[in-house]
């Protein structure tokens, strides 16, 4: 490996163990926010002196405070899903383009040098697929959910 593709490997590497470290300490964050609530709440039921009514209203506040986590990361959840699935589709229509693009050129001898039309098919396949399979996966899913009516 040449000096700058280990330039590019690191940085790659450095790039992603910063966004994947960037994404963990935002969801811990909220999840030690909700945590201290509810050690607080817990901890206000186990006061012995506390009446009837203000017991249920905490027990209320309890419940729909799991209802809106679960709420809120099922948001979170389809959101992280929709940017995923959109950056996969343009990372494959950019390389399907470009590699495209190249090919072309290189099998029309508008260029002559490197790199071998041999070595675009890569790229030119790998982001037809990229392009398509969210596509795919989520026709499949909704064939999958769809009720079966006997057709």
């Amino acid at each position: 490996m040449t000096g700058e593709q280990t330039m590019w490997v690191v940085c790659t590497a450095l790039a992603m163990s910063g966004l994947v470290g960037t994404v963990a300490t935002i969801v811990n964050r909220g999840k030690s926010e909700r945590q201290k609530r509810l050690r607080l709440i817990e901890k206000a039921l186990d006061h012995p002196q506390l009446d009837l009514v203000t017991r249920q209203e905490l027990m209320r506040v309890l419940a729909a405070e799991g209802q809106d986590a679960r709420q809120a990361g099922a948001e979170a959840w389809g959101r992280v899903r929709v940017l995923g699935r959109t950056l996969i589709v343009g990372a494959g229509w950019i390389s399907f383009v470009a590699a495209g693009a190249a090919l072309l050129l290189v099998e029309s001898r508008v260029i002559r040098s490197s790199p071998p039309a041999e070595t675009l098919w890569v790229p030119f396949i790998g982001g037809f697929i990229l392009m398509s399979l969210p596509i795919a996966v989520r026709e499949l899913a909704n064939r999958a959910a769809a009720p079966a009516d006997g057709r």
